[in-house]
This record gives structure tokens, C-alpha cells and sequence, in this order.
């Protein structure tokens, strides 16, 4: 079934990056480069640090950020927004957690880092000049992101609030979640998306699809959305992506660091500092 690839932003509501930060920058490289046939160019040149933005065929589909040596790999998903200090406002209403408050990155745009209330970890991304990953849903690029959490009701309700989103909690499996709407967007680049996913008999909804929610028996105190961290000791869940083409392309979550990224990190070119990444 044909996808859309090449893309010039997305809307409000969608997820839009995906990063990840790692404490061995050549090793990271050499691994993605291989595996998905990425090309790297560095838009941060501040000392040992690095913010390489990974291309395919000349478009970013994703990036890699340098963290600290004794730290573990995480991956973060961005969710688009028009404001960010009213979406934070709006995560605190639901009852999640800001972890970095709204900061600026350059003239790329604007972010801020917070955690759903089960302790999932995202980024708010107000864009400016990056609009977001430019290439998806083809081999070696992102494909989908799903949550893996044991309260889908709860995770269902706080995006509902925040992002707009509607899930399908009665379906058996994964649940499907969905932006209303989205496909207007969509059809702007593939204009034959609904007919053709009719004809494929997908599920009620899936042309406005924006992520998945996995419903998991294992009792944990955090999760997260593709990558990021998690408050226990024992990973009792995982999160993650699949790039099209490839096997599960999963990120096991961090069983042992506090929520939040690594202490200081570096995010669109920008340094994030390590007090503004305290979760208390």
C-alpha cells in the first residue's frame, strides 16, 4: 500500500520529529548508517558536542544528538503545536508533568520536554524554520510510533485533552489513534490516501491515523512514546517506531536513569541545560 514520503511540515497535533540522544556519537552513526543507509551532517559545532541531522536520499528524517558519555541512548517523538507555552499549560491541565520549560532552538523553532501523567516522555515542537522530518512511511524511514502503556484509558484521555486525538479503546489489539481531519492534510500530498485505503479495507478512521496505543499487562511506572526514559529500575514496557523495510525497529527504554533526558543534551543544534531537565 503506497504511503506518503516526501512531506513539508505537518499540522498541529502530529507527531513531526524524532530524535536521539547518545553517549557514543561515532558508534550511533556508524550503526543507523548501516542499518537504514543515513547520511549524517552536523549542524552543532560546539566542542565534543554534535547535532547531526540524518538524511535519506537528501531529506532529514530524523537526528542524532550527542549526550554524555555515562548516560544511556534514548529516543524522543515531537508532537507539532502552534504555541508551546499554551500546549505546557495544557499537559499541566491533564495532569502531566513539564520536564524543560519552553526554550528556544536557534531559528529552528521552539520546544519543550514533558511526560504524560503515567510518566511517558515527548517534546512539544513549535515550529520556525524546521517544520519537521521531511521523508516517512518508505524504507529506512519513520513509519508509525506507538505507546506502550498498561492504562490505555488514562493515555487516551490526556492526549485527548492535549493534541485533539480520539483512540479506539474497544478495538482488540493496538488501538488506533486518530486526528480528525488529518487526511484533508495528507490527500495534499497523495490525493488518492481514503480510496485507496478503502480498497485495502483498513480499519474505520485509519487515514486520519497519527500513532498507536499498546495496552500492556506489565505493571510499570513510566513509559514512554518511541524512546525516552523510564523512573524505574526494571523496564517493565517498551516503546517505539518501525522503519518501513525493517525488522521491529524498536528503542528499549532506559531502565535505570531518572525521567527526562540525559543531564544536558543537545536538541535542534540547541543546549539544553541540565537544570531545566530536573523532573524533581
Amino acid at each position: 500500500m503506497a504511503g506518503v514520503q516526501e512531506r513539508e511540515g505537518f499540522p498541529p497535533g502530529v507527531p513531526c520529529w524524532i530524535d536521539t540522544q547518545q553517549p557514543d556519537r561515532d558508534a550511533a552513526l556508524r550503526f543507523y548508517g548501516a542499518v537504514f543507509g543515513w547520511s549524517f551532517e552536523n549542524h552543532l559545532q560546539r566542542g565534543d558536542r554534535a547535532y547531526d541531522l540524518a538524511t535519506l536520499d537528501g531529506r532529514v528524517v530524523a537526528a542524532i544528538g550527542s549526550g554524555p558519555s555515562d548516560t544511556t541512548a534514548t529516543w524522543t517523538t515531537y508532537i507539532g503545536v502552534d504555541d508551546v507555552e499554551a500546549a505546557v499549560a495544557n499537559v499541566e491541565a491533564a495532569g502531566g508533568t513539564v520536564v524543560a520549560p519552553p526554550l528556544r532552538a536557534g531559528s529552528a523553532g521552539r520546544l519543550a520536554l514533558v511526560t504524560d501523567p503515567t510518566g511517558a516522555n515527548l517534546a512539544l515542537w513549535e515550529p520556525g524554520r524546521r517544520k519537521g522530518v521531511e521523508r516517512v512511511n518508505e524504507p529506512g524511514s519513520w513509519n508509525w510510533s506507538l505507546l506502550s502503556t498498561p492504562d490505555p484509558a488514562g493515555a487516551a484521555a490526556f492526549y485527548a485533552e492535549v493534541f485533539g486525538w480520539e483512540t479506539d479503546l474497544d478495538a482488540p489489539g493496538p488501538k488506533l489513534v486518530r486526528l480528525p481531519g488529518y487526511a484533508d492534510f495528507l490527500e495534499q500530498f497523495d490525493p488518492e490516501l481514503r480510496a485507496r485505503h478503502a480498497a485495502g479495507g483498513v480499519p474505520e478512521g485509519f487515514s486520519d491515523a497519527v500513532a498507536w496505543i499498546l495496552p500492556s499487562r506489565r505493571r510499570v511506572l513510566g513509559r514512554d512514546l518511541l524512546g525516552g526514559r523510564r523512573r524505574r529500575r526494571r523496564a517493565g514496557g517498551r516503546a517505539g517506531g518501525r522503519a518501513r523495510g525493517q525488522r521491529a525497529h524498536r528503542h528499549r527504554v532506559d531502565p535505570r536513569g531518572r525521567a527526562g533526558r540525559p543531564r544536558g543534551c543537545d536538541v535542534h543544534g540547541e543546549r539544553v541545560p541540565p537544570a531545566e531537565l530536573s523532573s524533581g
